[in-house]
């Protein structure tokens, strides 16, 4: 498993032309009660890295599990073309999140598909998760601009 940026290291090294099946997976620590903001690129992040996949290798089987599709302003065309191209996409509940094991033929993807009302599995090859951004404590930065925070805002920092 790979977090986003980590796979965009691997993809501009050219370290993945010999894996087929691809799985995102959205919302991972952010969304829910700890965290409970959108980080705002992490869906268009997954989706550009998708289609750079799908332009690499046209025959790989790429798939981005989420809550929510979050692209913003012209953003919305890269959901569109990546759909155009064979991206899967599947959404989850926050009742039943994919679950990740590895297992003696490889690394097991499960997840329930909200339109056929059964689990589904998945033998992924390269794992990529939308993890959530976490503010570092800005506070004295805020108060030196005269900058309000929020909550969302008080303690960013990556994961």
């Amino acid at each position: 498993m790979h977090t986003l940026l980590e796979l965009e290291n691997l993809l501009a090294e050219g370290k993945l032309k010999n894996s087929n099946n691809f799985v995102f997976i959205q919302c991972v620590g952010s969304r829910d009660d700890e965290r409970p903001y959108c980080s705002r690129i992490c869906c268009t992040k997954a989706i550009k890295q998708a289609l750079k996949i799908k332009e690499m290798k046209p025959s790989a089987n790429v798939y981005i599990l989420y809550r929510d599709i979050r692209t913003y302003g012209y953003f919305e065309d890269l959901y569109t073309e990546a759909r155009r191209q064979g991206v899967i996409f599947v959404r989850y509940s926050t009742d039943n999140k994919p679950k990740v094991e590895e297992t003696s033929t490889g690394t097991k993807v499960t997840f329930v598909d909200h339109v056929l009302n059964r689990p589904v599995e998945i033998y992924a090859d390269i794992i990529g998760l939308a993890s959530a951004i976490v503010a570092n404590d800005n506070s004295g930065l805020s108060k030196l601009f005269k900058v309000p925070v929020n909550a969302d805002s008080s303690s960013w920092r990556p994961t």
